[in-house]
């Protein structure tokens, strides 16, 4: 009897123990493990502006992404059950993960050195369709996954006419800074500031043509050029290939400076903007 009660013993443990090696490895689209970060689907927002949703693997929301250019910041939240909208983890253990299905397409990507964080960036690289999905990674596994988005990677060629001025974002918030004009017109609107030896964050660049479009020209034969009238107080952190409409400005010494923006085609200087003040207290 004892040996008998041994193997039935001896059976459960071992059920026991693939029970919970099973649960490890569940990866759930619609809902998390009591243990994981309890989310049950995704909200998007570019600089503050929804942008699409995805909830227990649901959506009928489609991307839009420019071709040949980045979106700005895409903040990346989520929801509860009730579909509430809840922040992301803040353990430095869990992190942001997604996956595009056709890179050539579109691609996602974050800032060096913000890699894992809840921002994320969507690049078009040709005119088409492609999908992403979402995860959170806790260690090793997936506490969360969102389902898959459409993605729709679209030329905006043709939908606006030629630059009249530039509007000047804090990429983080969506705030307007500076409006600028043709440098012929000479009408700048709004400034910006920045502390000695501190650094603004990202700027954005974005173009309006007559009927007050907003537009960034494709950055294969387009680029921004940014002069300062005074280097010793100011300076700028150029644009990367990643995100070819957006600087930052360092702050160095006290004092006033101006900052010029011009538009360049293959090369050549197809339209200057008014300078606009930069106070570095």
């Amino acid at each position: 009897m004892f040996k008998g009660f041994l193997k039935v013993f001896s059976s459960l443990i071992l059920l026991f123990f693939i029970f919970l090696t099973g649960c490890k490895k569940e990866e759930n689209i619609t809902g998390p493990h009591d243990d994981h970060f309890k989310a049950f689907g995704v909200k998007l927002t570019e600089s503050g502006i929804y942008y699409g949703s995805i909830f227990k693997g649901i959506t009928t929301d489609t991307l839009k992404v420019p071709l040949g250019a980045s979106t700005s910041h895409i903040d990346v939240e989520f929801y509860d059950e009730n579909k509430n909208v809840i922040k992301p983890p803040t353990s430095s253990t869990t992190k942001l993960s997604y996956t595009v299905s056709d890179t050539s397409i579109a691609e996602a990507w974050q800032h060096a050195g913000e890699e894992g964080g809840y921002e994320v960036h969507l690049r078009g690289k040709k005119a088409g369709y492609t999908e992403i999905e979402f995860f959170i990674l806790h260690g090793d596994h997936v506490d969360y996954r969102s389902g898959k988005m459409l993605i729709k990677v679209e030329s905006i060629d043709g939908t606006h006419g030629e630059p009249e001025g530039i509007k000047v974002f804090d990429e983080e918030t969506g705030t307007l800074l500076v409006t600028s004009y043709l440098l012929s017109e000479n009408r700048v609107e709004g400034s910006i500031s920045v502390s000695a030896s501190d650094t603004t964050d990202h700027l954005e660049v974005k173009f309006f043509d007559s009927n007050s479009i907003l537009f960034q020209p494709p950055a294969n034969d387009h680029e921004i050029e940014i002069e300062v009238s005074n280097g010793d107080i100011l300076a700028i952190i150029p644009p990367e290939p990643s995100e070819p409409y957006a600087f930052k400005i360092i702050g160095k010494i006290t004092g006033t400076s101006t900052v010029t923006i011009k538009l360049k085609h293959d090369g050549a200087v197809e339209a200057v903007f008014t300078p606009f003040t930069v106070t570095v207290n």
